[in-house]
Parts: C-alpha cells; structure tokens; sequence
C-alpha cells in the first residue's frame, strides 16, 4: 500500500476482499467489503511520474455500491548515490464520487487499510502532500513514507474540513529474481475531529476511529512480459493491530497486478 519509488509508465488494478464483523448489533454476522482500483503513471522525465487513480467499492452490510473520487497527482524521485531514493508526491482529488455517508465508502477506507481515505470521502476535495524514502540493495529494499491529507468540504457533508496523515514501512527482498517477499506496518492519523470520531454506532465510530495501525504480508512475481514490458502480481494479507478493524475482525486479502513499461 506504499507508494512505487521508481519512475515508469504503469498501469495497476487493486483489488481488496475485506471480510468482517457486520457492521452494528442490529446487523450480527459476517459481512464482506470488496474494493477496486485502478492506477495509471505515466513517465513524464527521468524524475517525474504523473499519476491519476480511481476506484468503486461495495459491502454487503448493509448493501452498498460507490465511486471513489479522482487521484491526479505528480511523484518526483531522485537516485541518491547508487542505493537511495528520495520521492516527494503531490496530488488533488476530484470529487466525482457520490456523498460520503455511503457505507461502502466507509468500509473501503478500512479494506484499504486506511491509507487511501481521502479518496473515499467524495463529498470533500483533498490537497495531498506526502514524501518517501527508500534503501535498495542486496535484493533488498527498506521504504518509508509519511502523507498528510487536508480534506475541504464542496458537497453537503457532516464535515467542513479533515486533516488526516497516514505513515508506512515496507521490508521487502528477492528470494529469487523471479520471487519477492515483503512485509508493512501502516499507521493513519485524524489530527482533525471528523463527526465519525464525535459519534458512535450506527453511523460513527467514535474516538477510536482516530488511530488505525495495521500490518501485511505479501509476496510478489516479477515476470518480463517483453523487452521492458514487466508484469509483477502480488498477494499479501493485512490485519488491524487495534480498533476498528481489529474490533470487528478484519481480514483482507489483497490482489495487484502492475504492468509496467
């Protein structure tokens, strides 16, 4: 779920399973959320990749489809020395989504371990600002980043404005040229109080939506396709280490499929 320090012309779908507690005691069960989406870059200079993203969601408790917003955006990543990569990203949203109150919004944002909620809160549009840095030696690579997500309100929503960061680390190495194996802890932030964190069920949470700290495992294939056309599918299986994904037993298990040239 961190984002790709290497600038390349790439086109990735997403495609997340959640299954869960049923949302609230009136709705006991099992329920499953399942979350699309699809990436296009685009390389602009040796330095520059242009990004735009967009995606659809569905849970089935209660029944629920929707749009994400948009993601146009800009990743700028130098070679420091032979081993290092610095990145800085930029980006907006465009709120083309449906109102944000859609439940299946509000369980994509966890199916997506909380890292991409700007783009599943569609009734506000979103200035993203984040930076990255990466070690890449030896088959290995060590990945951090930080995002801050400030979120202003332009259709009929709870919320004026949201501020939101989220923070990732990726450990990643190639067993074999062909075969990878990684692992990430991912943390989200609300330096703001959204009405979810003032309220609590059926339509809220409460203060413990605040936080969400969440772990994968994944492994990847690394397959040339043709000259520079490489296709690399990933699997990997993410858990929340506290409310409220952990509250409601969240499993994910999510599937990629890049292609880049």
């Amino acid at each position: 779920n961190l984002r790709p320090l290497p600038v390349v012309n790439l086109v990735r779908v997403d495609q997340s399973l959640g299954i869960h507690d049923a949302y609230g005691p009136a709705t006991p069960g099992i329920a499953a959320t399942f979350t699309q989406l699809i990436t296009i870059g685009f390389r602009g200079a040796d330095y520059l990749m242009l990004i735009a993203r967009w995606g659809w969601d569905f849970t089935s408790s209660p029944d629920s489809v929707g749009a994400s917003t948009i993601l146009l955006g800009a990743n700028i990543s130098v070679r420091i020395e032979s081993v290092f990569r610095l990145s800085t990203f930029v980006a907006l949203t465009v709120p083309t989504g449906e109102a944000n109150s859609r439940p299946s919004h509000r369980d994509a944002r966890l199916a997506r371990a909380s890292m991409d909620n700007a783009m599943f809160l569609p009734g506000h549009m979103a200035g993203v600002v984040g930076v990255g840095f990466a070690w890449i030696d030896q088959g290995w690579t060590v990945q951090g980043e930080a995002t801050l997500f400030a979120l202003g309100r332009v259709t009929a929503t709870s919320d004026d404005a949201i501020v939101n960061a989220t923070f990732g680390v990726h450990v990643g190495y190639f067993v074999i040229p062909q075969l990878s194996v990684s692992g990430e802890l991912h943390h989200q932030h609300f330096l703001s109080d959204p009405v979810v964190l003032r309220t609590g069920p059926p339509m809220g949470y409460g203060e413990e939506l605040r936080s969400q700290t969440s772990g994968t495992l994944g492994v990847r294939a690394h397959w040339n396709v043709s000259g520079s056309v490489w296709a690399r599918p990933g699997i990997a299986w993410t858990i929340g280490f506290d409310a409220p994904m952990a509250g409601d037993a969240w499993q994910v298990i999510q599937v990629d499929v890049p292609i880049i040239f």
